[in-house]
C-alpha cells in the first residue's frame, strides 16, 4: 500500500494481480455508502495467460487464463473493451480476422462464439476435449482445433469438417497456417513437424522428426520472391534450439542457451520474434534479425515465462502474454511505409454485431421514449398557452401605464426644445465675439514675426565668416600630423624586423630538442611493448594446456551419454512400432472383408442392371430397322409429290411475266434500301457511342449518390456525436475533450482526401473531353474518306452490273442458236417408219432389262453411292443397310436418265452437254442440271418420275457441288452396258446452219428461295429456334473464321441438305451484309452479343467469371437447358426467347448440356471479323498481295485503316509466299487448331462424355453411402485415377459399350494398367 502525496488517494497492490485506489477525501467518505475500493485502471487476470490473439479489422486483442474469464482489449486505447467470466477455465482462444467470431477451447468442448456489443453469445459448440491451440485461417473462411494429437479443420461458417490431419504420436502443441492458407503446419511433444495440404483433403506434404525434443512452437514462411515456392518451418523446443526446416531437411539452426517458448514472424518478414520461456525465471523477448543469422536484441518483458506471441498486421504492435498473468504491449519501430497510412491503407473498422432482441428492446426503449416526448409537448402546449393568455393581461396593463409615461415624456420633450433654441441664440453672439478678438491678435503676431526674421538674417552671416576662419586653421594643423606620422610608422617597422630575427633564431633551437626527446621516447616505449609479449605469451600457453584437457574430459563423457541414450530410445521406437504393425494389420483385414462383401453385392446388382439396358438397345436397333423401312417406302411417294409438284409449277408461268416487271421495281427499292441500311449503319454507330457516354454518366452518377450517401451518413455520424458533446457544455473540461476530439475525427482525416479526389476528378475531366474531340475528329475524317470511296465503290460496281448483264444476254443467245440447230438436225432424220421401228425395238430392251431381277450394282455406281452417302453414313449404325437402300433408288434413275438422254440425243452425253445452259464452260451445277432434265423432259419416263438430286450426287464424284464433262459421260457407259447401247463416238462440232422457226418448249425458271427460307430449312433441322446457329458451327463455319467463301457455303450447303442451289443463296447472303451468321440469322446473332454484352457488364470482368460467379456456383462444370433459360432470365433479364436460341448455338451436339469450354465461342463470335477484314484491306492498300492473286492493287489514302498495322507490312517484297501468310496474324486466325473440325468434334464429344463419366462415378457412390466417410473419400479417389481424361479414340464409343467398358475398368483396374503401362 501507499498513499499520494497529497494525501488524497491510497493505492492498494493485492496478490491477484489487481491494482485498486482508495479516496480519503473527506466528500467522498461522506458520499461512499458502500465500500468505495475501486480498479485504478481496470481490472487483470489473476493467474497466467494461456491464451491469446489479435484481430486484423479491429484493434482488439483476446486473452484467457486460469481466472476462467476471456477479456477484450483495446491496444490502441489501452482499455478492457469486455470481460466475461465462465464456469471452467479456458485453455486456448482465437480471433476471426474481421473481430466478429471467437474460439474458445474448454475442458469439454469447443465453443464458436459471437462478439456482440456487450456480450459473447455462443451459435455453435464442437465436442473437442481440452483444446489447447486453435487458430483462424488469415482469410477466414478456415479455422483448425487440436484434439490431442489429432487437428481437424473446419468451414467457418457453416462448421463442416474440411479434413482430420492425423500423424503426430504426442500431444499437438502448436499449429501455423501459410500465407495463401492452402497448408497447414503443426508441431507437438513426439518432437515432429508436419506440413498438410488442406486442398488435397489434408495430404501430408512434408515431414521432419528428432525423438526426444518436445517442440513448443512453429512458424511458417514462404519467400514470395523465389522461382519456386517452398514453405520454409522455424520450430522452438526444450532443446533450447531455434531450427529451421525445409523440404523435410534440417538446413540451419541456432543455439539460443535459453528454451525459447513462442515464435512469431512479422508478416513482411523483417524480424523473428522469440519468447524465452525458462522454468523459475524472467520472461524475456528475443527479436532476431531475419534471414536468421544469429545476432538478436533482448528486451525484458515478464516475470515468469512467456506463455503467448503475437504481431499486429499492421506491424506497429507486439504482444506478449507469460505465466504472470501480464499482457505486454510493445511499440514497433517503423522502417518503412506502414500498411495502414492514411493516405493508402484501411483504416479499423468500427463495426459491430448485435442481435435482432437487443435491436427490438431500443426500439421499445425509444416508442417508449417518444411517447412520453408526446406527453411532454402536450403538457409543454398547455403551459404555454396558460401563460400566454397572462402574458397578454400584463402585457394591457404595462401598455396603459407606458402610454400615460409617453405622454408626460413628450410634454416634457416640448420643453427642453424651447429652451434649447433660446441657447443656440445666446451661442451665435458669442461666437461672434470671440472671432473679432482672435483677428486682432493674429495681426499682432505677424508684426513680431516680421521683426524676429530680420535679427536671425543678420545673425546667419555673421556665423558663415566665423566657419571659413576655422575651416583654414583645421587645414594648417592636418598637414602637420601627417608628417609626423609617417615619422613614426619608420621607426617601429625597423624595430619589429629585429624581434623577428631573434624569435626565429629560438624557434629552430626548441625544433631540434624536441626530435631529439621523441627519438628517446621511441625507444622506452619499443623496450616496455616486448615485455609485455614475452609475459602474455607465456599465461596464453599455460592456459590453452588447461583448456585442451578439459575439452577432452568433455568429449568423452557426453558421447558415452549419447551411446546409452541412442540404445535406449531404439528399444523403445521397435517396440511401438511392433504394436503398431500389429493393430495396422488387424484393421486392414476387416475392411477388406467389409470393401469385398460390399463389391460382390454391387456386382450383382450392376450385372442385372446391364442385362436390362443391352436389353432395351436392342430394342431401339429393331425400331430403328422399320422405321428406315418406312422411310424407303416414303421416299418413293415424294417422288409422286415431286411430280405434281412441276404441274403445279406450270401454273405459276402465266405469272411470269409480272415478276418481271416487279424485280425492276424491286431493284431499286433494293438500291433505295441499301442506302437506308448505310444510314442506318451510320446512325447505329452514333447511337452505340451515345450509348457508351449515357454509361459513363450513369456510372457517373451513380458515384456521386455514393458519394452522397456517404456525406449523409457522415453528417448523421457528427450530429449525433455533437449531440453528445452538447451534453457536456456543462462542463468546461470535458466540453474541450469533446470538441478535440470531434476536430481530429471529422476535420484532419478528409481534407488531403477531398483535395486529392478534386485534383483526380479535374484530371479525368480533362482527359474525357481531350478522348471526346479525339473521337470526333477521327469520326469527320473517316466519313469524308469514306464517302470518297463509296463514289468510286459504286461506280466500279455499276459497271460491274453492265457487264454481267451483256454476259448473261450473250448466253442466251448461245442457248437459242443450240436449240434451233437440235431442231433442225430433227427435222432432217430419216422417215417416220424406220424411227418407229427403233423405237419400238428399244423399247422391247428396256422391258426385258427391267423385268429381269437386279442382283449386283455395276461397280462405277456402287463407288459413286458409297462417296456420296459418307455424309450420311458418319453417325449411323447401319451403312451397310442405307448405301444397299440407295443403290435401289440409284439403279432405277440412271436407267431412265440413259434411256431418255439416247431418246433425244443420238449422240449421247456430250452433244447433250453442249444443250445444257452453264455459266462455267467446264462445268455443270445442279440448277443447271435440273433445269436440263426438266426441259427435255428426260426426268419422266414410264410414269416414274426421276430424282434429279440423287442422280446429280451419284454423277458428282468428288463432292464440290459440280460436274464435268467427263463424269457426265458416266451415263453413255451405264447405257452401254445395261441398255446395250453402243458407245458414241465424239461429236465433232459443226457449223451453224441456216436458220428455222423452230418452236422451243416454254422454260421453267427454279423456284427463287430467299435467306428467311434457308434460316427456316436450318431450324427445322437443328433443333428450332437457334438451329441456324448451331448449323453455322457444325456444318458451315467449321474453320471459326466467322465469314465463308464461296467453296465453303457450297460444302456447308451439302453438309446440311439444302436441296437447292447455294450459288443464288450465297449472292443473298453477300449482298445482305456478307456471308455470315448475321445475315443469315439476325435474331440468334443479336441473342449472342446480348448475352455477352450483359453477362461481361454483371459480373465486371471476362465471361469465365460470369460462368464461375452465376451460370455454375457449384462447380459441378455444365449448367442443363431447364437451368440456362430460368437462371439467365432472372440474373440478365434477356427473353426466354432470346436464351434458348443462344443455349442452341452453345449446345452444337445437342447433348442438352453446357460446358465452359464453349463460352469460348461467345468471345470469338464476329471479333475475328474486324481483324481479318482491316488485315485483308491493309494488304491491298501497302501493295501487298499473296503470290500467285492477279488481284488490281487498290490505293488507300493514309488513315483509313486506323492505327491497325500488320507486323510484317514493312517488308520489302510485295508478294507473299503461302508459308510466309500462313505465319501471319491473318494465318495464325485461319490456321489455328482449335478452328478444325477435327478438334471441334473432339471437344463437343468430350463435353458429352464427360457428362457420361460423371454421371457413372455419382450413381457408384450413391451405392456406396451404406459405407463410412473414409470409405466414400477413398471410392472417390479410385474414381479420379480410373476415369481420367483418356485419348481421343477412347471418346468415341457407342453408349452400351462406354458403361461396359467403365465398370470393367473399376471392377478390375489392373487390366487398364497391364493396357497402358506408361
Amino acid at each position: 500500500m501507499t498513499v499520494s502525496p497529497s494525501e488524497e488517494t491510497v493505492a492498494i497492490a493485492t496478490g491477484g494481480n489487481q491494482l485498486l485506489t482508495f479516496s480519503l477525501s473527506p466528500t467522498d467518505l461522506i458520499k461512499a455508502e458502500d465500500s468505495a475500493v475501486e480498479h485504478a485502471l481496470t481490472s487483470f487476470h489473476s493467474g497466467p495467460i494461456f491464451g491469446l490473439d489479435v484481430c486484423v479489422r479491429k484493434p482488439l486483442v483476446v486473452t484467457c487464463g486460469t481466472d476462467k474469464t476471456v477479456r477484450i482489449w483495446n491496444f490502441v486505447d489501452k482499455t478492457l473493451e469486455l470481460c466475461k467470466v465462465f464456469n471452467e477455465e479456458a485453455f486456448s482462444v482465437a480471433f476471426h480476422p474481421s473481430g466478429f467470431h471467437l474460439i474458445v477451447g474448454f475442458a469439454d468442448k469447443v465453443r464458436l462464439m459471437n462478439l456482440l456489443m456487450e456480450d459473447f453469445r455462443t451459435y455453435k459448440e464442437i465436442p473437442i476435449k481440452a483444446c489447447r491451440e486453435c487458430r483462424f485461417s488469415h482469410g477466414g473462411q478456415f479455422f483448425a482445433a487440436v484434439n490431442s494429437n489429432t487437428i481437424q479443420v473446419y468451414k467457418t461458417y457453416t462448421c463442416e469438417v474440411v479434413c482430420n490431419l492425423r500423424g503426430h504420436q504426442s500431444k499437438v502443441k502448436a499449429v501455423c497456417w501459410t500465407t495463401d492458407d492452402f497448408k497447414l503446419v503443426s508441431t507437438g511433444q513426439d518432437g515432429a513437424t508436419y506440413e498438410y495440404d488442406i486442398l488435397k483433403e489434408g495430404r501430408r506434404v512434408s515431414e521432419w522428426s528428432q525423438k526426444g525434443t518436445n517442440f513448443t512452437s512453429i512458424i511458417a514462411y514462404t519467400n514470395p520472391e523465389a522461382a519456386q515456392q517452398s514453405t520454409t518451418l522455424f520450430v522452438a523446443g526444450s532443446d533450447k534450439m531455434l531450427k529451421e526446416v525445409q523440404n523435410s531437411q534440417l538446413n540451419n539452426y541456432l543455439e539460443s542457451n535459453a528454451t525459447l517458448g513462442q515464435l512469431a514472424l512479422a508478416p513482411t518478414a523483417r524480424a523473428l520474434i522469440a519468447g524465452v520461456a525458462e522454468p523459475d525465471m524472467p520472461g524475456s523477448l528475443r527479436c532476431y534479425t531475419f534471414p536468421l543469422t544469429g545476432d538478436y536484441v533482448e528486451y525484458q518483458a515478464h516475470a515468469a515465462p512467456v506463455s503467448r506471441i503475437r504481431i499486429a498486421w499492421d506491424e506497429l504492435y507486439l504482444f506478449s502474454t507469460g505465466d504472470d498473468g501480464c499482457l505486454c504491449i510493445f511499440d514497433i519501430k517503423k522502417t518503412g511505409p506502414c500498411k495502414r497510412d492514411k493516405d493508402s491503407g484501411l483504416g479499423y473498422a468500427d463495426e459491430i454485431l448485435v442481435t435482432r432482441q437487443f435491436l427490438d428492446e431500443k426500439q421499445a426503449v425509444l416508442l417508449e421514449l417518444e411517447r412520453k416526448v408526446e406527453e411532454l409537448d402536450s403538457r409543454i402546449a398547455f403551459q404555454l398557452r396558460h401563460r400566454d393568455g397572462l402574458h397578454k393581461e400584463k402585457m394591457a396593463e404595462m401598455q396603459e401605464k407606458y402610454s400615460e409615461e409617453i405622454e408626460t415624456e413628450r410634454r416634457k420633450f416640448e420643453v427642453l426644445r424651447e429652451e434649447k433654441a433660446e441657447m443656440e441664440m445666446e451661442n451665435e453672439e458669442h461666437i461672434k465675439t470671440l472671432e473679432e478678438s482672435h483677428a486682432r491678435y493674429l495681426q499682432g503676431q505677424q508684426e513680431s514675426f516680421d521683426q524676429k526674421m530680420i535679427v536671425e538674417d543678420q545673425r546667419y552671416k555673421k556665423l558663415e565668416a566665423d566657419l571659413e576662419r576655422e575651416k583654414q586653421e583645421w587645414e594648417a594643423q592636418h598637414s602637420a600630423l601627417l608628417t609626423e606620422h609617417a615619422g613614426v610608422i619608420e621607426q617601429m617597422k625597423q624595430d619589429a624586423e629585429k624581434i623577428q630575427r631573434v624569435n626565429r633564431e629560438t624557434m629552430d633551437r626548441i625544433i631540434k630538442e624536441k626530435e631529439m626527446a621523441f627519438k628517446h621516447h621511441q625507444e622506452t616505449l619499443a623496450q616496455l611493448e616486448q615485455d609485455a609479449d614475452r609475459e602474455i605469451e607465456e599465461l596464453k600457453e599455460m592456459y590453452e594446456q588447461k583448456l585442451a584437457q578439459e575439452k577432452d574430459d568433455k568429449v568423452r563423457l557426453r558421447g558415452q551419454a549419447g551411446i546409452h541414450q541412442k540404445h535406449h530410445h531404439d528399444l523403445n521406437t521397435e517396440m511401438m512400432k511392433k504394436e503398431e504393425e500389429v493393430k495396422t494389420k488387424a484393421e486392414e483385414s476387416r475392411k477388406a472383408e467389409e470393401k469385398i462383401q460390399g463389391l460382390v453385392k454391387d456386382k450383382d446388382s450392376n450385372e442385372k442392371e446391364i442385362k436390362e439396358r443391352d436389353k432395351t438397345i436392342a430394342d431401339k436397333e429393331q425400331r430403328i430397322f422399320d422405321l428406315k423401312k418406312q422411310n424407303q417406302e416414303l421416299e418413293k411417294f415424294r417422288f409422286v409429290l415431286d411430280y405434281k409438284i412441276r404441274e403445279l409449277k406450270a401454273q405459276i408461268d402465266p405469272k411470269t411475266a409480272d415478276i418481271a416487271s416487279m424485280k425492276t421495281q424491286t431493284q431499286a427499292m433494293e438500291d433505295e434500301l441499301n442506302d437506308y441500311k448505310r444510314d442506318l449503319a451510320s446512325i447505329a454507330l452514333q447511337i452505340s457511342q451515345l450509348q457508351m457516354k449515357q454509361r459513363a454518366l450513369q456510372e457517373e452518377i451513380k458515384a456521386q449518390k455514393r458519394k452522397l450517401r456517404d456525406d449523409l451518413a457522415l453528417i448523421k455520424r457528427f450530429k449525433l456525436d455533437l449531440s453528445d458533446c452538447m451534453e457536456t457544455i456543462a462542463e468546461p473540461k470535458a466540453l474541450k475533450e469533446s470538441v478535440t476530439a470531434l476536430y481530429r475525427k471529422y476535420v484532419q482525416g478528409g481534407a488531403k482526401r477531398q483535395d486529392l479526389d478534386t485534383d483526380m476528378q479535374k484530371e479525368y475531366n480533362r482527359q474525357r473531353d481531350y478522348l471526346e474531340k479525339s473521337v470526333d475528329s477521327l469520326k469527320r475524317k473517316l466519313e469524308k474518306d469514306s464517302q470518297a470511296h463509296r463514289i468510286d465503290n459504286m461506280r466500279i460496281m455499276q459497271e460491274n452490273v453492265s457487264l454481267i448483264r451483256e454476259i448473261n444476254d450473250l448466253r442466251r443467245e448461245i442457248n437459242n442458236l443450240k436449240h434451233e440447230r437440235q431442231a433442225q438436225e430433227l427435222a432432217n432424220m430419216g422417215s417416220m417408219q424406220s424411227n418407229r421401228a427403233d423405237l419400238e425395238r428399244e423399247l422391247d430392251m428396256q422391258k426385258e432389262e427391267m423385268e429381269a431381277p437386279v442382283t449386283f450394282p455395276p461397280p462405277d455406281l456402287e463407288t459413286r453411292v458409297v462417296a456420296n452417302s459418307r455424309l450420311e453414313t458418319r453417325h449411323n449404325e447401319f451403312p451397310e443397310l442405307l448405301i444397299s437402300a440407295s443403290l435401289a433408288v440409284l439403279i432405277a434413275n440412271a436407267t431412265l436418265t440413259s434411256l431418255g438422254l439416247f431418246k433425244v440425243y443420238k449422240s449421247g452425253a456430250r452433244q447433250a452437254w453442249e444443250d445444257v445452259p452453264r455459266a462455267w464452260q467446264t462445268r455443270m451445277n445442279f440448277p443447271e442440271f435440273a433445269h436440263w432434265m426438266q426441259e427435255q423432259a428426260i426426268s419422266r419416263s414410264r410414269g416414274f418420275a426421276v430424282s434429279e438430286r440423287c442422280l446429280f450426287d451419284a454423277l458428282d464424284l468428288n463432292g464440290i457441288g459440280t460436274v464435268t464433262l467427263q463424269e457426265f459421260k458416266f451415263l453413255d457407259h451405264w447405257a452401254h452396258k445395261r441398255l446395250k447401247k453402243p458407245l458414241p463416238e465424239e461429236v465433232q462440232q459443226k457449223p451453224p446452219q441456216q436458220e428455222r422457226s423452230v418452236e422451243l418448249p416454254v422454260t421453267k425458271p427454279p423456284k427463287k428461295n430467299t435467306i428467311k427460307d434457308f434460316c427456316s430449312f436450318l431450324e427445322t433441322r437443328f433443333g428450332g429456334p437457334g438451329g441456324a446457329g448451331r448449323a453455322w458451327r457444325v456444318a458451315m463455319d467449321v474453320k471459326g473464321n466467322g465469314a465463308l467463301t464461296l467453296f465453303e457455303f457450297g460444302s456447308g450447303c451439302r453438309a446440311v441438305g439444302w436441296p437447292h442451289d447455294h450459288t443464288e443463296m450465297f449472292k443473298l447472303m453477300k449482298a445482305a451484309g456478307g456471308v455470315k451468321l448475321r445475315a443469315l440469322d439476325p435474331e440468334t446473332a443479336e441473342a449472342l452479343v446480348r448475352f455477352k454484352e450483359e453477362a461481361e457488364v454483371k459480373s465486371r470482368g471476362p465471361l469465365q467469371e460470369f460462368w464461375a460467379e452465376f451460370m455454375d456456383p457449384g462447380g459441378t462444370g455444365a449448367i442443363s437447358r431447364t437451368e440456362f433459360l430460368k437462371d439467365m432470365a432472372v440474373t440478365l433479364g434477356i427473353p426466354k426467347e432470346s436464351l434458348a436460341r443462344v443455349f442452341t448455338t452453345l449446345d452444337p451436339t445437342d447433348t442438352g448440356w453446357v460446358s465452359e469450354s464453349e463460352l469460348q465461342y461467345l468471345q470469338t463470335f464476329e471479333s475475328c471479323l474486324d481483324f481479318a477484314e482491316k488485315e485483308t484491306l491493309l494488304m491491298v492498300a501497302s501493295g501487298i498481295q499473296c503470290a500467285g492473286s492477279k488481284e488490281q492493287k487498290i490505293q488507300l489514302p493514309a488513315g483509313v485503316l486506323g492505327d491497325f498495322r500488320l507486323p510484317w507490312q514493312a517488308v520489302g517484297r510485295k508478294t507473299l509466299s503461302a508459308e510466309e501468310l500462313m505465319v501471319s496474324p491473318l494465318g495464325r486466325q485461319l490456321w489455328a487448331p482449335h478452328r478444325s473440325s477435327r478438334s471441334f468434334q473432339y471437344r463437343a464429344l468430350e463435353n458429352s462424355h464427360m457428362l457420361k463419366h460423371r454421371w457413372l462415378c455419382s450413381s457408384v457412390e450413391d451405392r456406396c453411402l451404406f459405407k463410412s466417410h473414409d470409405s466414400v473419400q477413398t471410392m472417390r479417389s479410385d474414381h479420379n485415377r480410373l476415369f481420367r481424361k483418356k485419348r481421343n479414340d477412347f471418346i468415341f464409343r457407342t453408349s452400351h459399350e462406354f458403361y461396359r467398358k467403365g465398370w470393367h475398368k473399376y471392377l478390375h483396374p489392373e487390366d487398364e494398367e497391364e493396357e497402358h503401362p506408361s
